[in-house]
């Protein structure tokens, strides 16, 4: 019998392929005063990088959000949009349509907070934009009145680069949906689009456009940011609404998503998905599904939202991606391991997964598969065998040969 040589610990960021990772939505403000803008008014000038909310008591946000969300055929959904009252409506609309008509508005508002607030919905809502880094903001005023604030985007590329760099986004949804079986449900696309985001892309902090979608779609190589706008741009245009969850997972900037799926509501986390196993026998790109649809509750073990945009409580399990294949187990059930252990093998894919309910549940499972070495009564015969243990997410992902 051999012996269980290696073991990789998922219990910090390096782990999961996010070090060095920049949910890239959390710029700084960079306020400047201006020069007058006219002999009787005043002109005062600032930027602000994507979603950065200043804060403040005033406030847009509806106070009772019903969270209502649609998915978007351009791969946007309405998400942050229904968590703003009438007015902050308005303002989201007129933002948006300076951002794709490339021009200045004004906007309906006089508190610059409350444009903060808007902003954060709409950058939570369109990961199409691609092309836009931020914003400019312009106060008007005459003899210290505030008259107006316009507002105008602060764009990465020109209209004919923004073109191109859609065909780009367009022919790889084209690819990936190329096959999405016609009959998938919604449990179903969600892992199709997951998988095929892993299995295509290579975590990279120095890839190129890595806070958008065309690290993913253009280069194969990105980071937290690129990885969630990308799973919200395909799951949105699949019909599945999902919006871009920012904050940090283990101490550092993060980014991640919460999608509507099967009328309810659930977080993922692609990028902690993507773990190349450094295992030295099993060589392969081992997808971790421990961040596919989990709860609230198992989320903030190690993600923390930064209360940008108003979050539900999500309590549904049943697209959870352990609940929804029987392998979560509530006992060490060993006829249950020995029917997962089967599956694996008719399906060839050399991966076992299973997750605990409770943590004294798996640490009975680390001492009797490990420890005692009981794994091998369920998979005899193989050549090779390592193994993968997340202990926030309560996993153990077996690779063999």
């Amino acid at each position: 019998m051999p012996s269980l040589p290696f073991a990789a610990e998922k219990s910090g960021p390096a782990a999961a392929g996010a070090a060095g990772d920049s949910a890239g939505d959390a710029g700084k403000a960079a306020d400047s005063e201006g020069a007058s803008a006219a002999a009787d008014s005043e002109a005062v000038f600032g930027t602000e990088e994507a979603g950065q909310n200043a804060g403040g008591e005033a406030s847009v946000l509806a106070p009772a959000p019903s969270y209502e969300a649609e998915a978007l055929s351009d791969g946007s959904s309405t998400y942050g949009y229904h968590l703003l009252t009438a007015e902050g409506q308005k303002i989201y609309d007129e933002v948006l349509t300076a951002v794709r008509e490339r021009r200045t508005v004004t906007v309906s508002t006089l508190d610059k907070n409350l444009l903060d607030q808007v902003y954060d919905c709409v950058t939570a809502d369109h990961p199409e934009l691609f092309y836009i880094s931020g914003y400019t903001y312009t106060k008007h005023s005459v003899m210290d009145k505030l008259l107006s604030i316009s507002f105008e985007g602060n764009y990465e590329m020109t209209a004919r680069q923004q073109e191109d760099a859609q065909k780009i986004a367009d022919d790889y949804t084209a690819r990936c949906f190329d096959g999405l079986p016609a009959d998938a449900d919604q449990f179903e696309t969600a892992k199709y689009l997951f998988d095929y985001i892993v299995t295509h892309t290579d975590y990279d902090t120095a890839a190129k456009d890595n806070q958008t979608i065309l690290s993913v779609m253009q280069n194969g190589r990105s980071v937290c940011s690129g990885y969630a706008k990308s799973f919200q741009y395909l799951l949105n245009k699949a019909g599945i609404p999902c919006t871009l969850v920012t904050g940090t997972a283990f101490g550092s900037a993060h980014a991640w998503n919460l999608a509507l799926l099967d009328g309810d509501y659930y977080y993922f986390d692609v990028t902690f998905g993507d773990a190349s196993y450094p295992g030295s026998d099993v060589k392969r790109k081992v997808i971790g599904y421990e961040y596919f649809g989990v709860t609230s509750e198992e989320s903030e073990r190690t993600h923390t939202a930064d209360g940008r945009i108003p979050l539900p409580v999500c309590r549904a399990e049943a697209d959870n991606y352990y609940v929804h294949e029987n392998a979560r187990l509530q006992t060490y059930d060993r006829q249950r391991i020995a029917e997962l252990a089967r599956k694996a093998a008719a399906e060839d894919s050399g991966i076992l997964r299973l997750q605990a309910a409770t943590a004294p549940l798996y640490d009975e499972l680390l001492d009797q598969l490990i420890g005692q070495q009981q794994i091998y009564d369920f998979l005899p015969g193989v050549r090779s065998l390592n193994y993968i243990r997340d202990k926030d997410m309560r996993t153990l992902t077996f690779c063999y040969e």
